[in-house]
């Protein structure tokens, strides 16, 4: 990507003092211009909340709705690694992200590397070498990397990162390198030293003058007027895995639940350039005249009634996406009013000209909702005002299709694993690396088997290498999982292809009515 069509996203903060570090700054985020061009390939990478598959599936979904024209493919390269930026460049940068030759990289790192201490400088000093590894290494391969921040702690439901992050793998069936509380920092001490972390991948994003993602700032916000309105304007609730703590954004104190992923992705979109025009519609009620952006095919049918076939689809957010997975979350719609998503980022708008002064009747597919002239000479973001609405059907299947996608990208890399896997525990005896690797290869076997029941090449490669990592307790290099790994990347393709063919214009009818009184 040339380098001219990158602008380094900059949050205007003043440097902040560590003690002060957890506080939000009062500022607002300037877009980027926007990075990509036309059929670029965009990876993720991550620790284990990227592996949740929820922010990264709305930066996916974002991608292909409301910027269909960009063709844009998005897929998640993440390796089991430990879950801290330096292991993630040891182990995955150059085995696999670098090779699968992306365009553009977002890098999601720090909730693990702070190691759940207080903020020291031998703590930044890792995490801001291991995260200039990665930009300079990507750079010198014509890769362009977003890196972004980490994001905060639950103050309610907090107990300590790596052993929540414990908790998370082992309920994942992912094994931890350690369940040692460390010291054990309260929630509003990590907070201080995430944002700490923060300002080095600042400072990493601004000396290679690459896109930075503010995704601390943009959660604890949503957090810090959560917890204003606790139990009034924000819905009470225990959390799931601690019933003996309330929750605010994350069950387990570390992982975001689905709702809270929402200014995770605001931030990264931001960071990318997006400037957030989805639809622009816009009707002269004198003459019906009807005027609307490119992406946008109006007609005028009667008075105030309009057919419109839209290229671009604004997101919509669901409380029972597929992404949920069943878990508690706050609705979206919380999340939605102190995360200014749909501000910045999904306007689809319609402004009238020329009402009369009366009370005004919008209805958008079978919804209608009340709007003052003023609001709409001034013109309404659609897309908020409607979270149901004729482009809900697509969304709802495309965040079907993407969530499927991703869930199989994050088995792809387990086979990968192998060629590594030993080096992961030190501390641990043959037996107990054997008996998780015995476990791991025999779910990846399984699902192999589901998944591709037809190909026997790849299923007798497994179950090859099961026997030699097991029983025989051989290194398996990564030159001999060229093959399957192109399997599995082939039908990674494929799955793109299918969330891709379902992004197609959608015909909807709006109907703008001013109300004399008594109708």
């Amino acid at each position: 990507m040339k380098k001219a069509h990158i602008l380094l996203t900059i949050l205007l903060l003043a440097p902040l003092a560590v003690l002060n570090a957890a506080e939000p700054a009062d500022t607002s985020i300037r877009s980027a211009e926007l990075m990509f061009k036309q059929g670029d390939f965009v990876a993720m990478g991550g620790d284990s909340i990227t592996y949740m598959s929820r922010y990264s599936m709305l930066v996916e979904m974002y991608l292909l709705a409301a910027r269909p024209d960009l063709d844009l493919r998005v897929m998640k390269i993440q390796r089991w690694c430990g879950g801290t930026a330096d292991v993630y460049a040891r182990e995955t940068l150059d085995q696999e992200l670098i090779p699968a030759k992306p365009n553009v990289v977002t890098i999601c790192f720090g909730m693990n590397d702070g190691g759940g201490t207080k903020l020291n400088t031998e703590t930044v000093r890792r995490y801001e070498a291991a995260l200039t590894q990665i930009v300079e290494r990507n750079s010198a391969n014509g890769i362009t990397t977003v890196v972004c921040s980490p994001g905060v702690v639950d103050e309610f439901s907090y107990e300590n990162v790596t052993l929540a992050a414990a908790a998370f793998n082992a309920a994942n069936g992912t094994p931890s390198t350690t369940n040692d509380a460390a010291d054990n920092a309260p929630a509003a001490v990590y907070n201080r030293t995430l944002a700490g972390l923060r300002d080095a991948a600042r400072r990493v994003a601004e000396t290679h003058k690459t896109p930075f993602a503010d995704i601390y700032d943009a959660m604890l916000r949503v957090m810090q007027h959560a917890k204003a309105g606790y139990g009034t304007t924000w819905p009470p609730r225990m959390s799931f895995r601690r019933p003996d703590r309330r929750a605010i954004l994350c069950d387990d104190g570390v992982h975001p639940d689905t709702a809270a992923h929402i200014p995770m992705a605001y931030a990264v979109l931001r960071a990318m350039g997006f400037d957030g025009d989805i639809g622009n519609i816009t009707l002269d009620w004198t003459n019906g005249k009807v005027a609307a952006d490119s992406a946008q095919t109006v007609k005028v049918v009667s008075k105030g009634r309009m057919d419109v076939e839209s290229k671009r689809l604004p997101m919509c957010f669901f409380d029972d996406s597929a992404m949920s997975g069943g878990y508690p979350s706050v609705p979206c719609r919380y999340v939605l009013q102190q995360c200014p998503f749909n501000q910045d980022l999904n306007r689809y708008r319609l402004q009238v000209r020329g009402l009369p002064n009366q009370p005004i009747r919008v209805t958008w597919g079978d919804r209608s909702l009340f709007f003052t002239r003023e609001q709409l000479e001034n013109g309404i973001n659609l897309a908020a005002e409607f979270p149901e609405n004729p482009f809900c059907p697509v969304m709802r299947t495309l965040d079907a299709a993407v969530w499927k996608k991703q869930v199989y990208e994050r088995r792809l890399f387990e086979i990968l694993n192998v060629a590594i896997w030993k080096d992961h525990f030190p501390g641990r005896k043959p037996e107990q690396r054997r008996e998780e690797m015995r476990k791991s290869l025999g779910g990846f076997s399984a699902w192999a088997s589901e998944e591709f029941p037809a190909n026997r090449e790849l299923l007798e490669a497994c179950e090859t290498i099961r026997v030699r990592a097991l029983a025989k307790d051989e290194d398996i290099p990564l030159l001999e999982l060229v093959r399957i790994r192109q399997i599995l990347l082939e039908r990674q393709r494929e799955y793109h292809r299918r969330a891709r063919e379902l992004i197609k214009p959608v015909r909807h009818t709006l109907t703008v009515e001013p109300i004399t009184s008594g109708k």
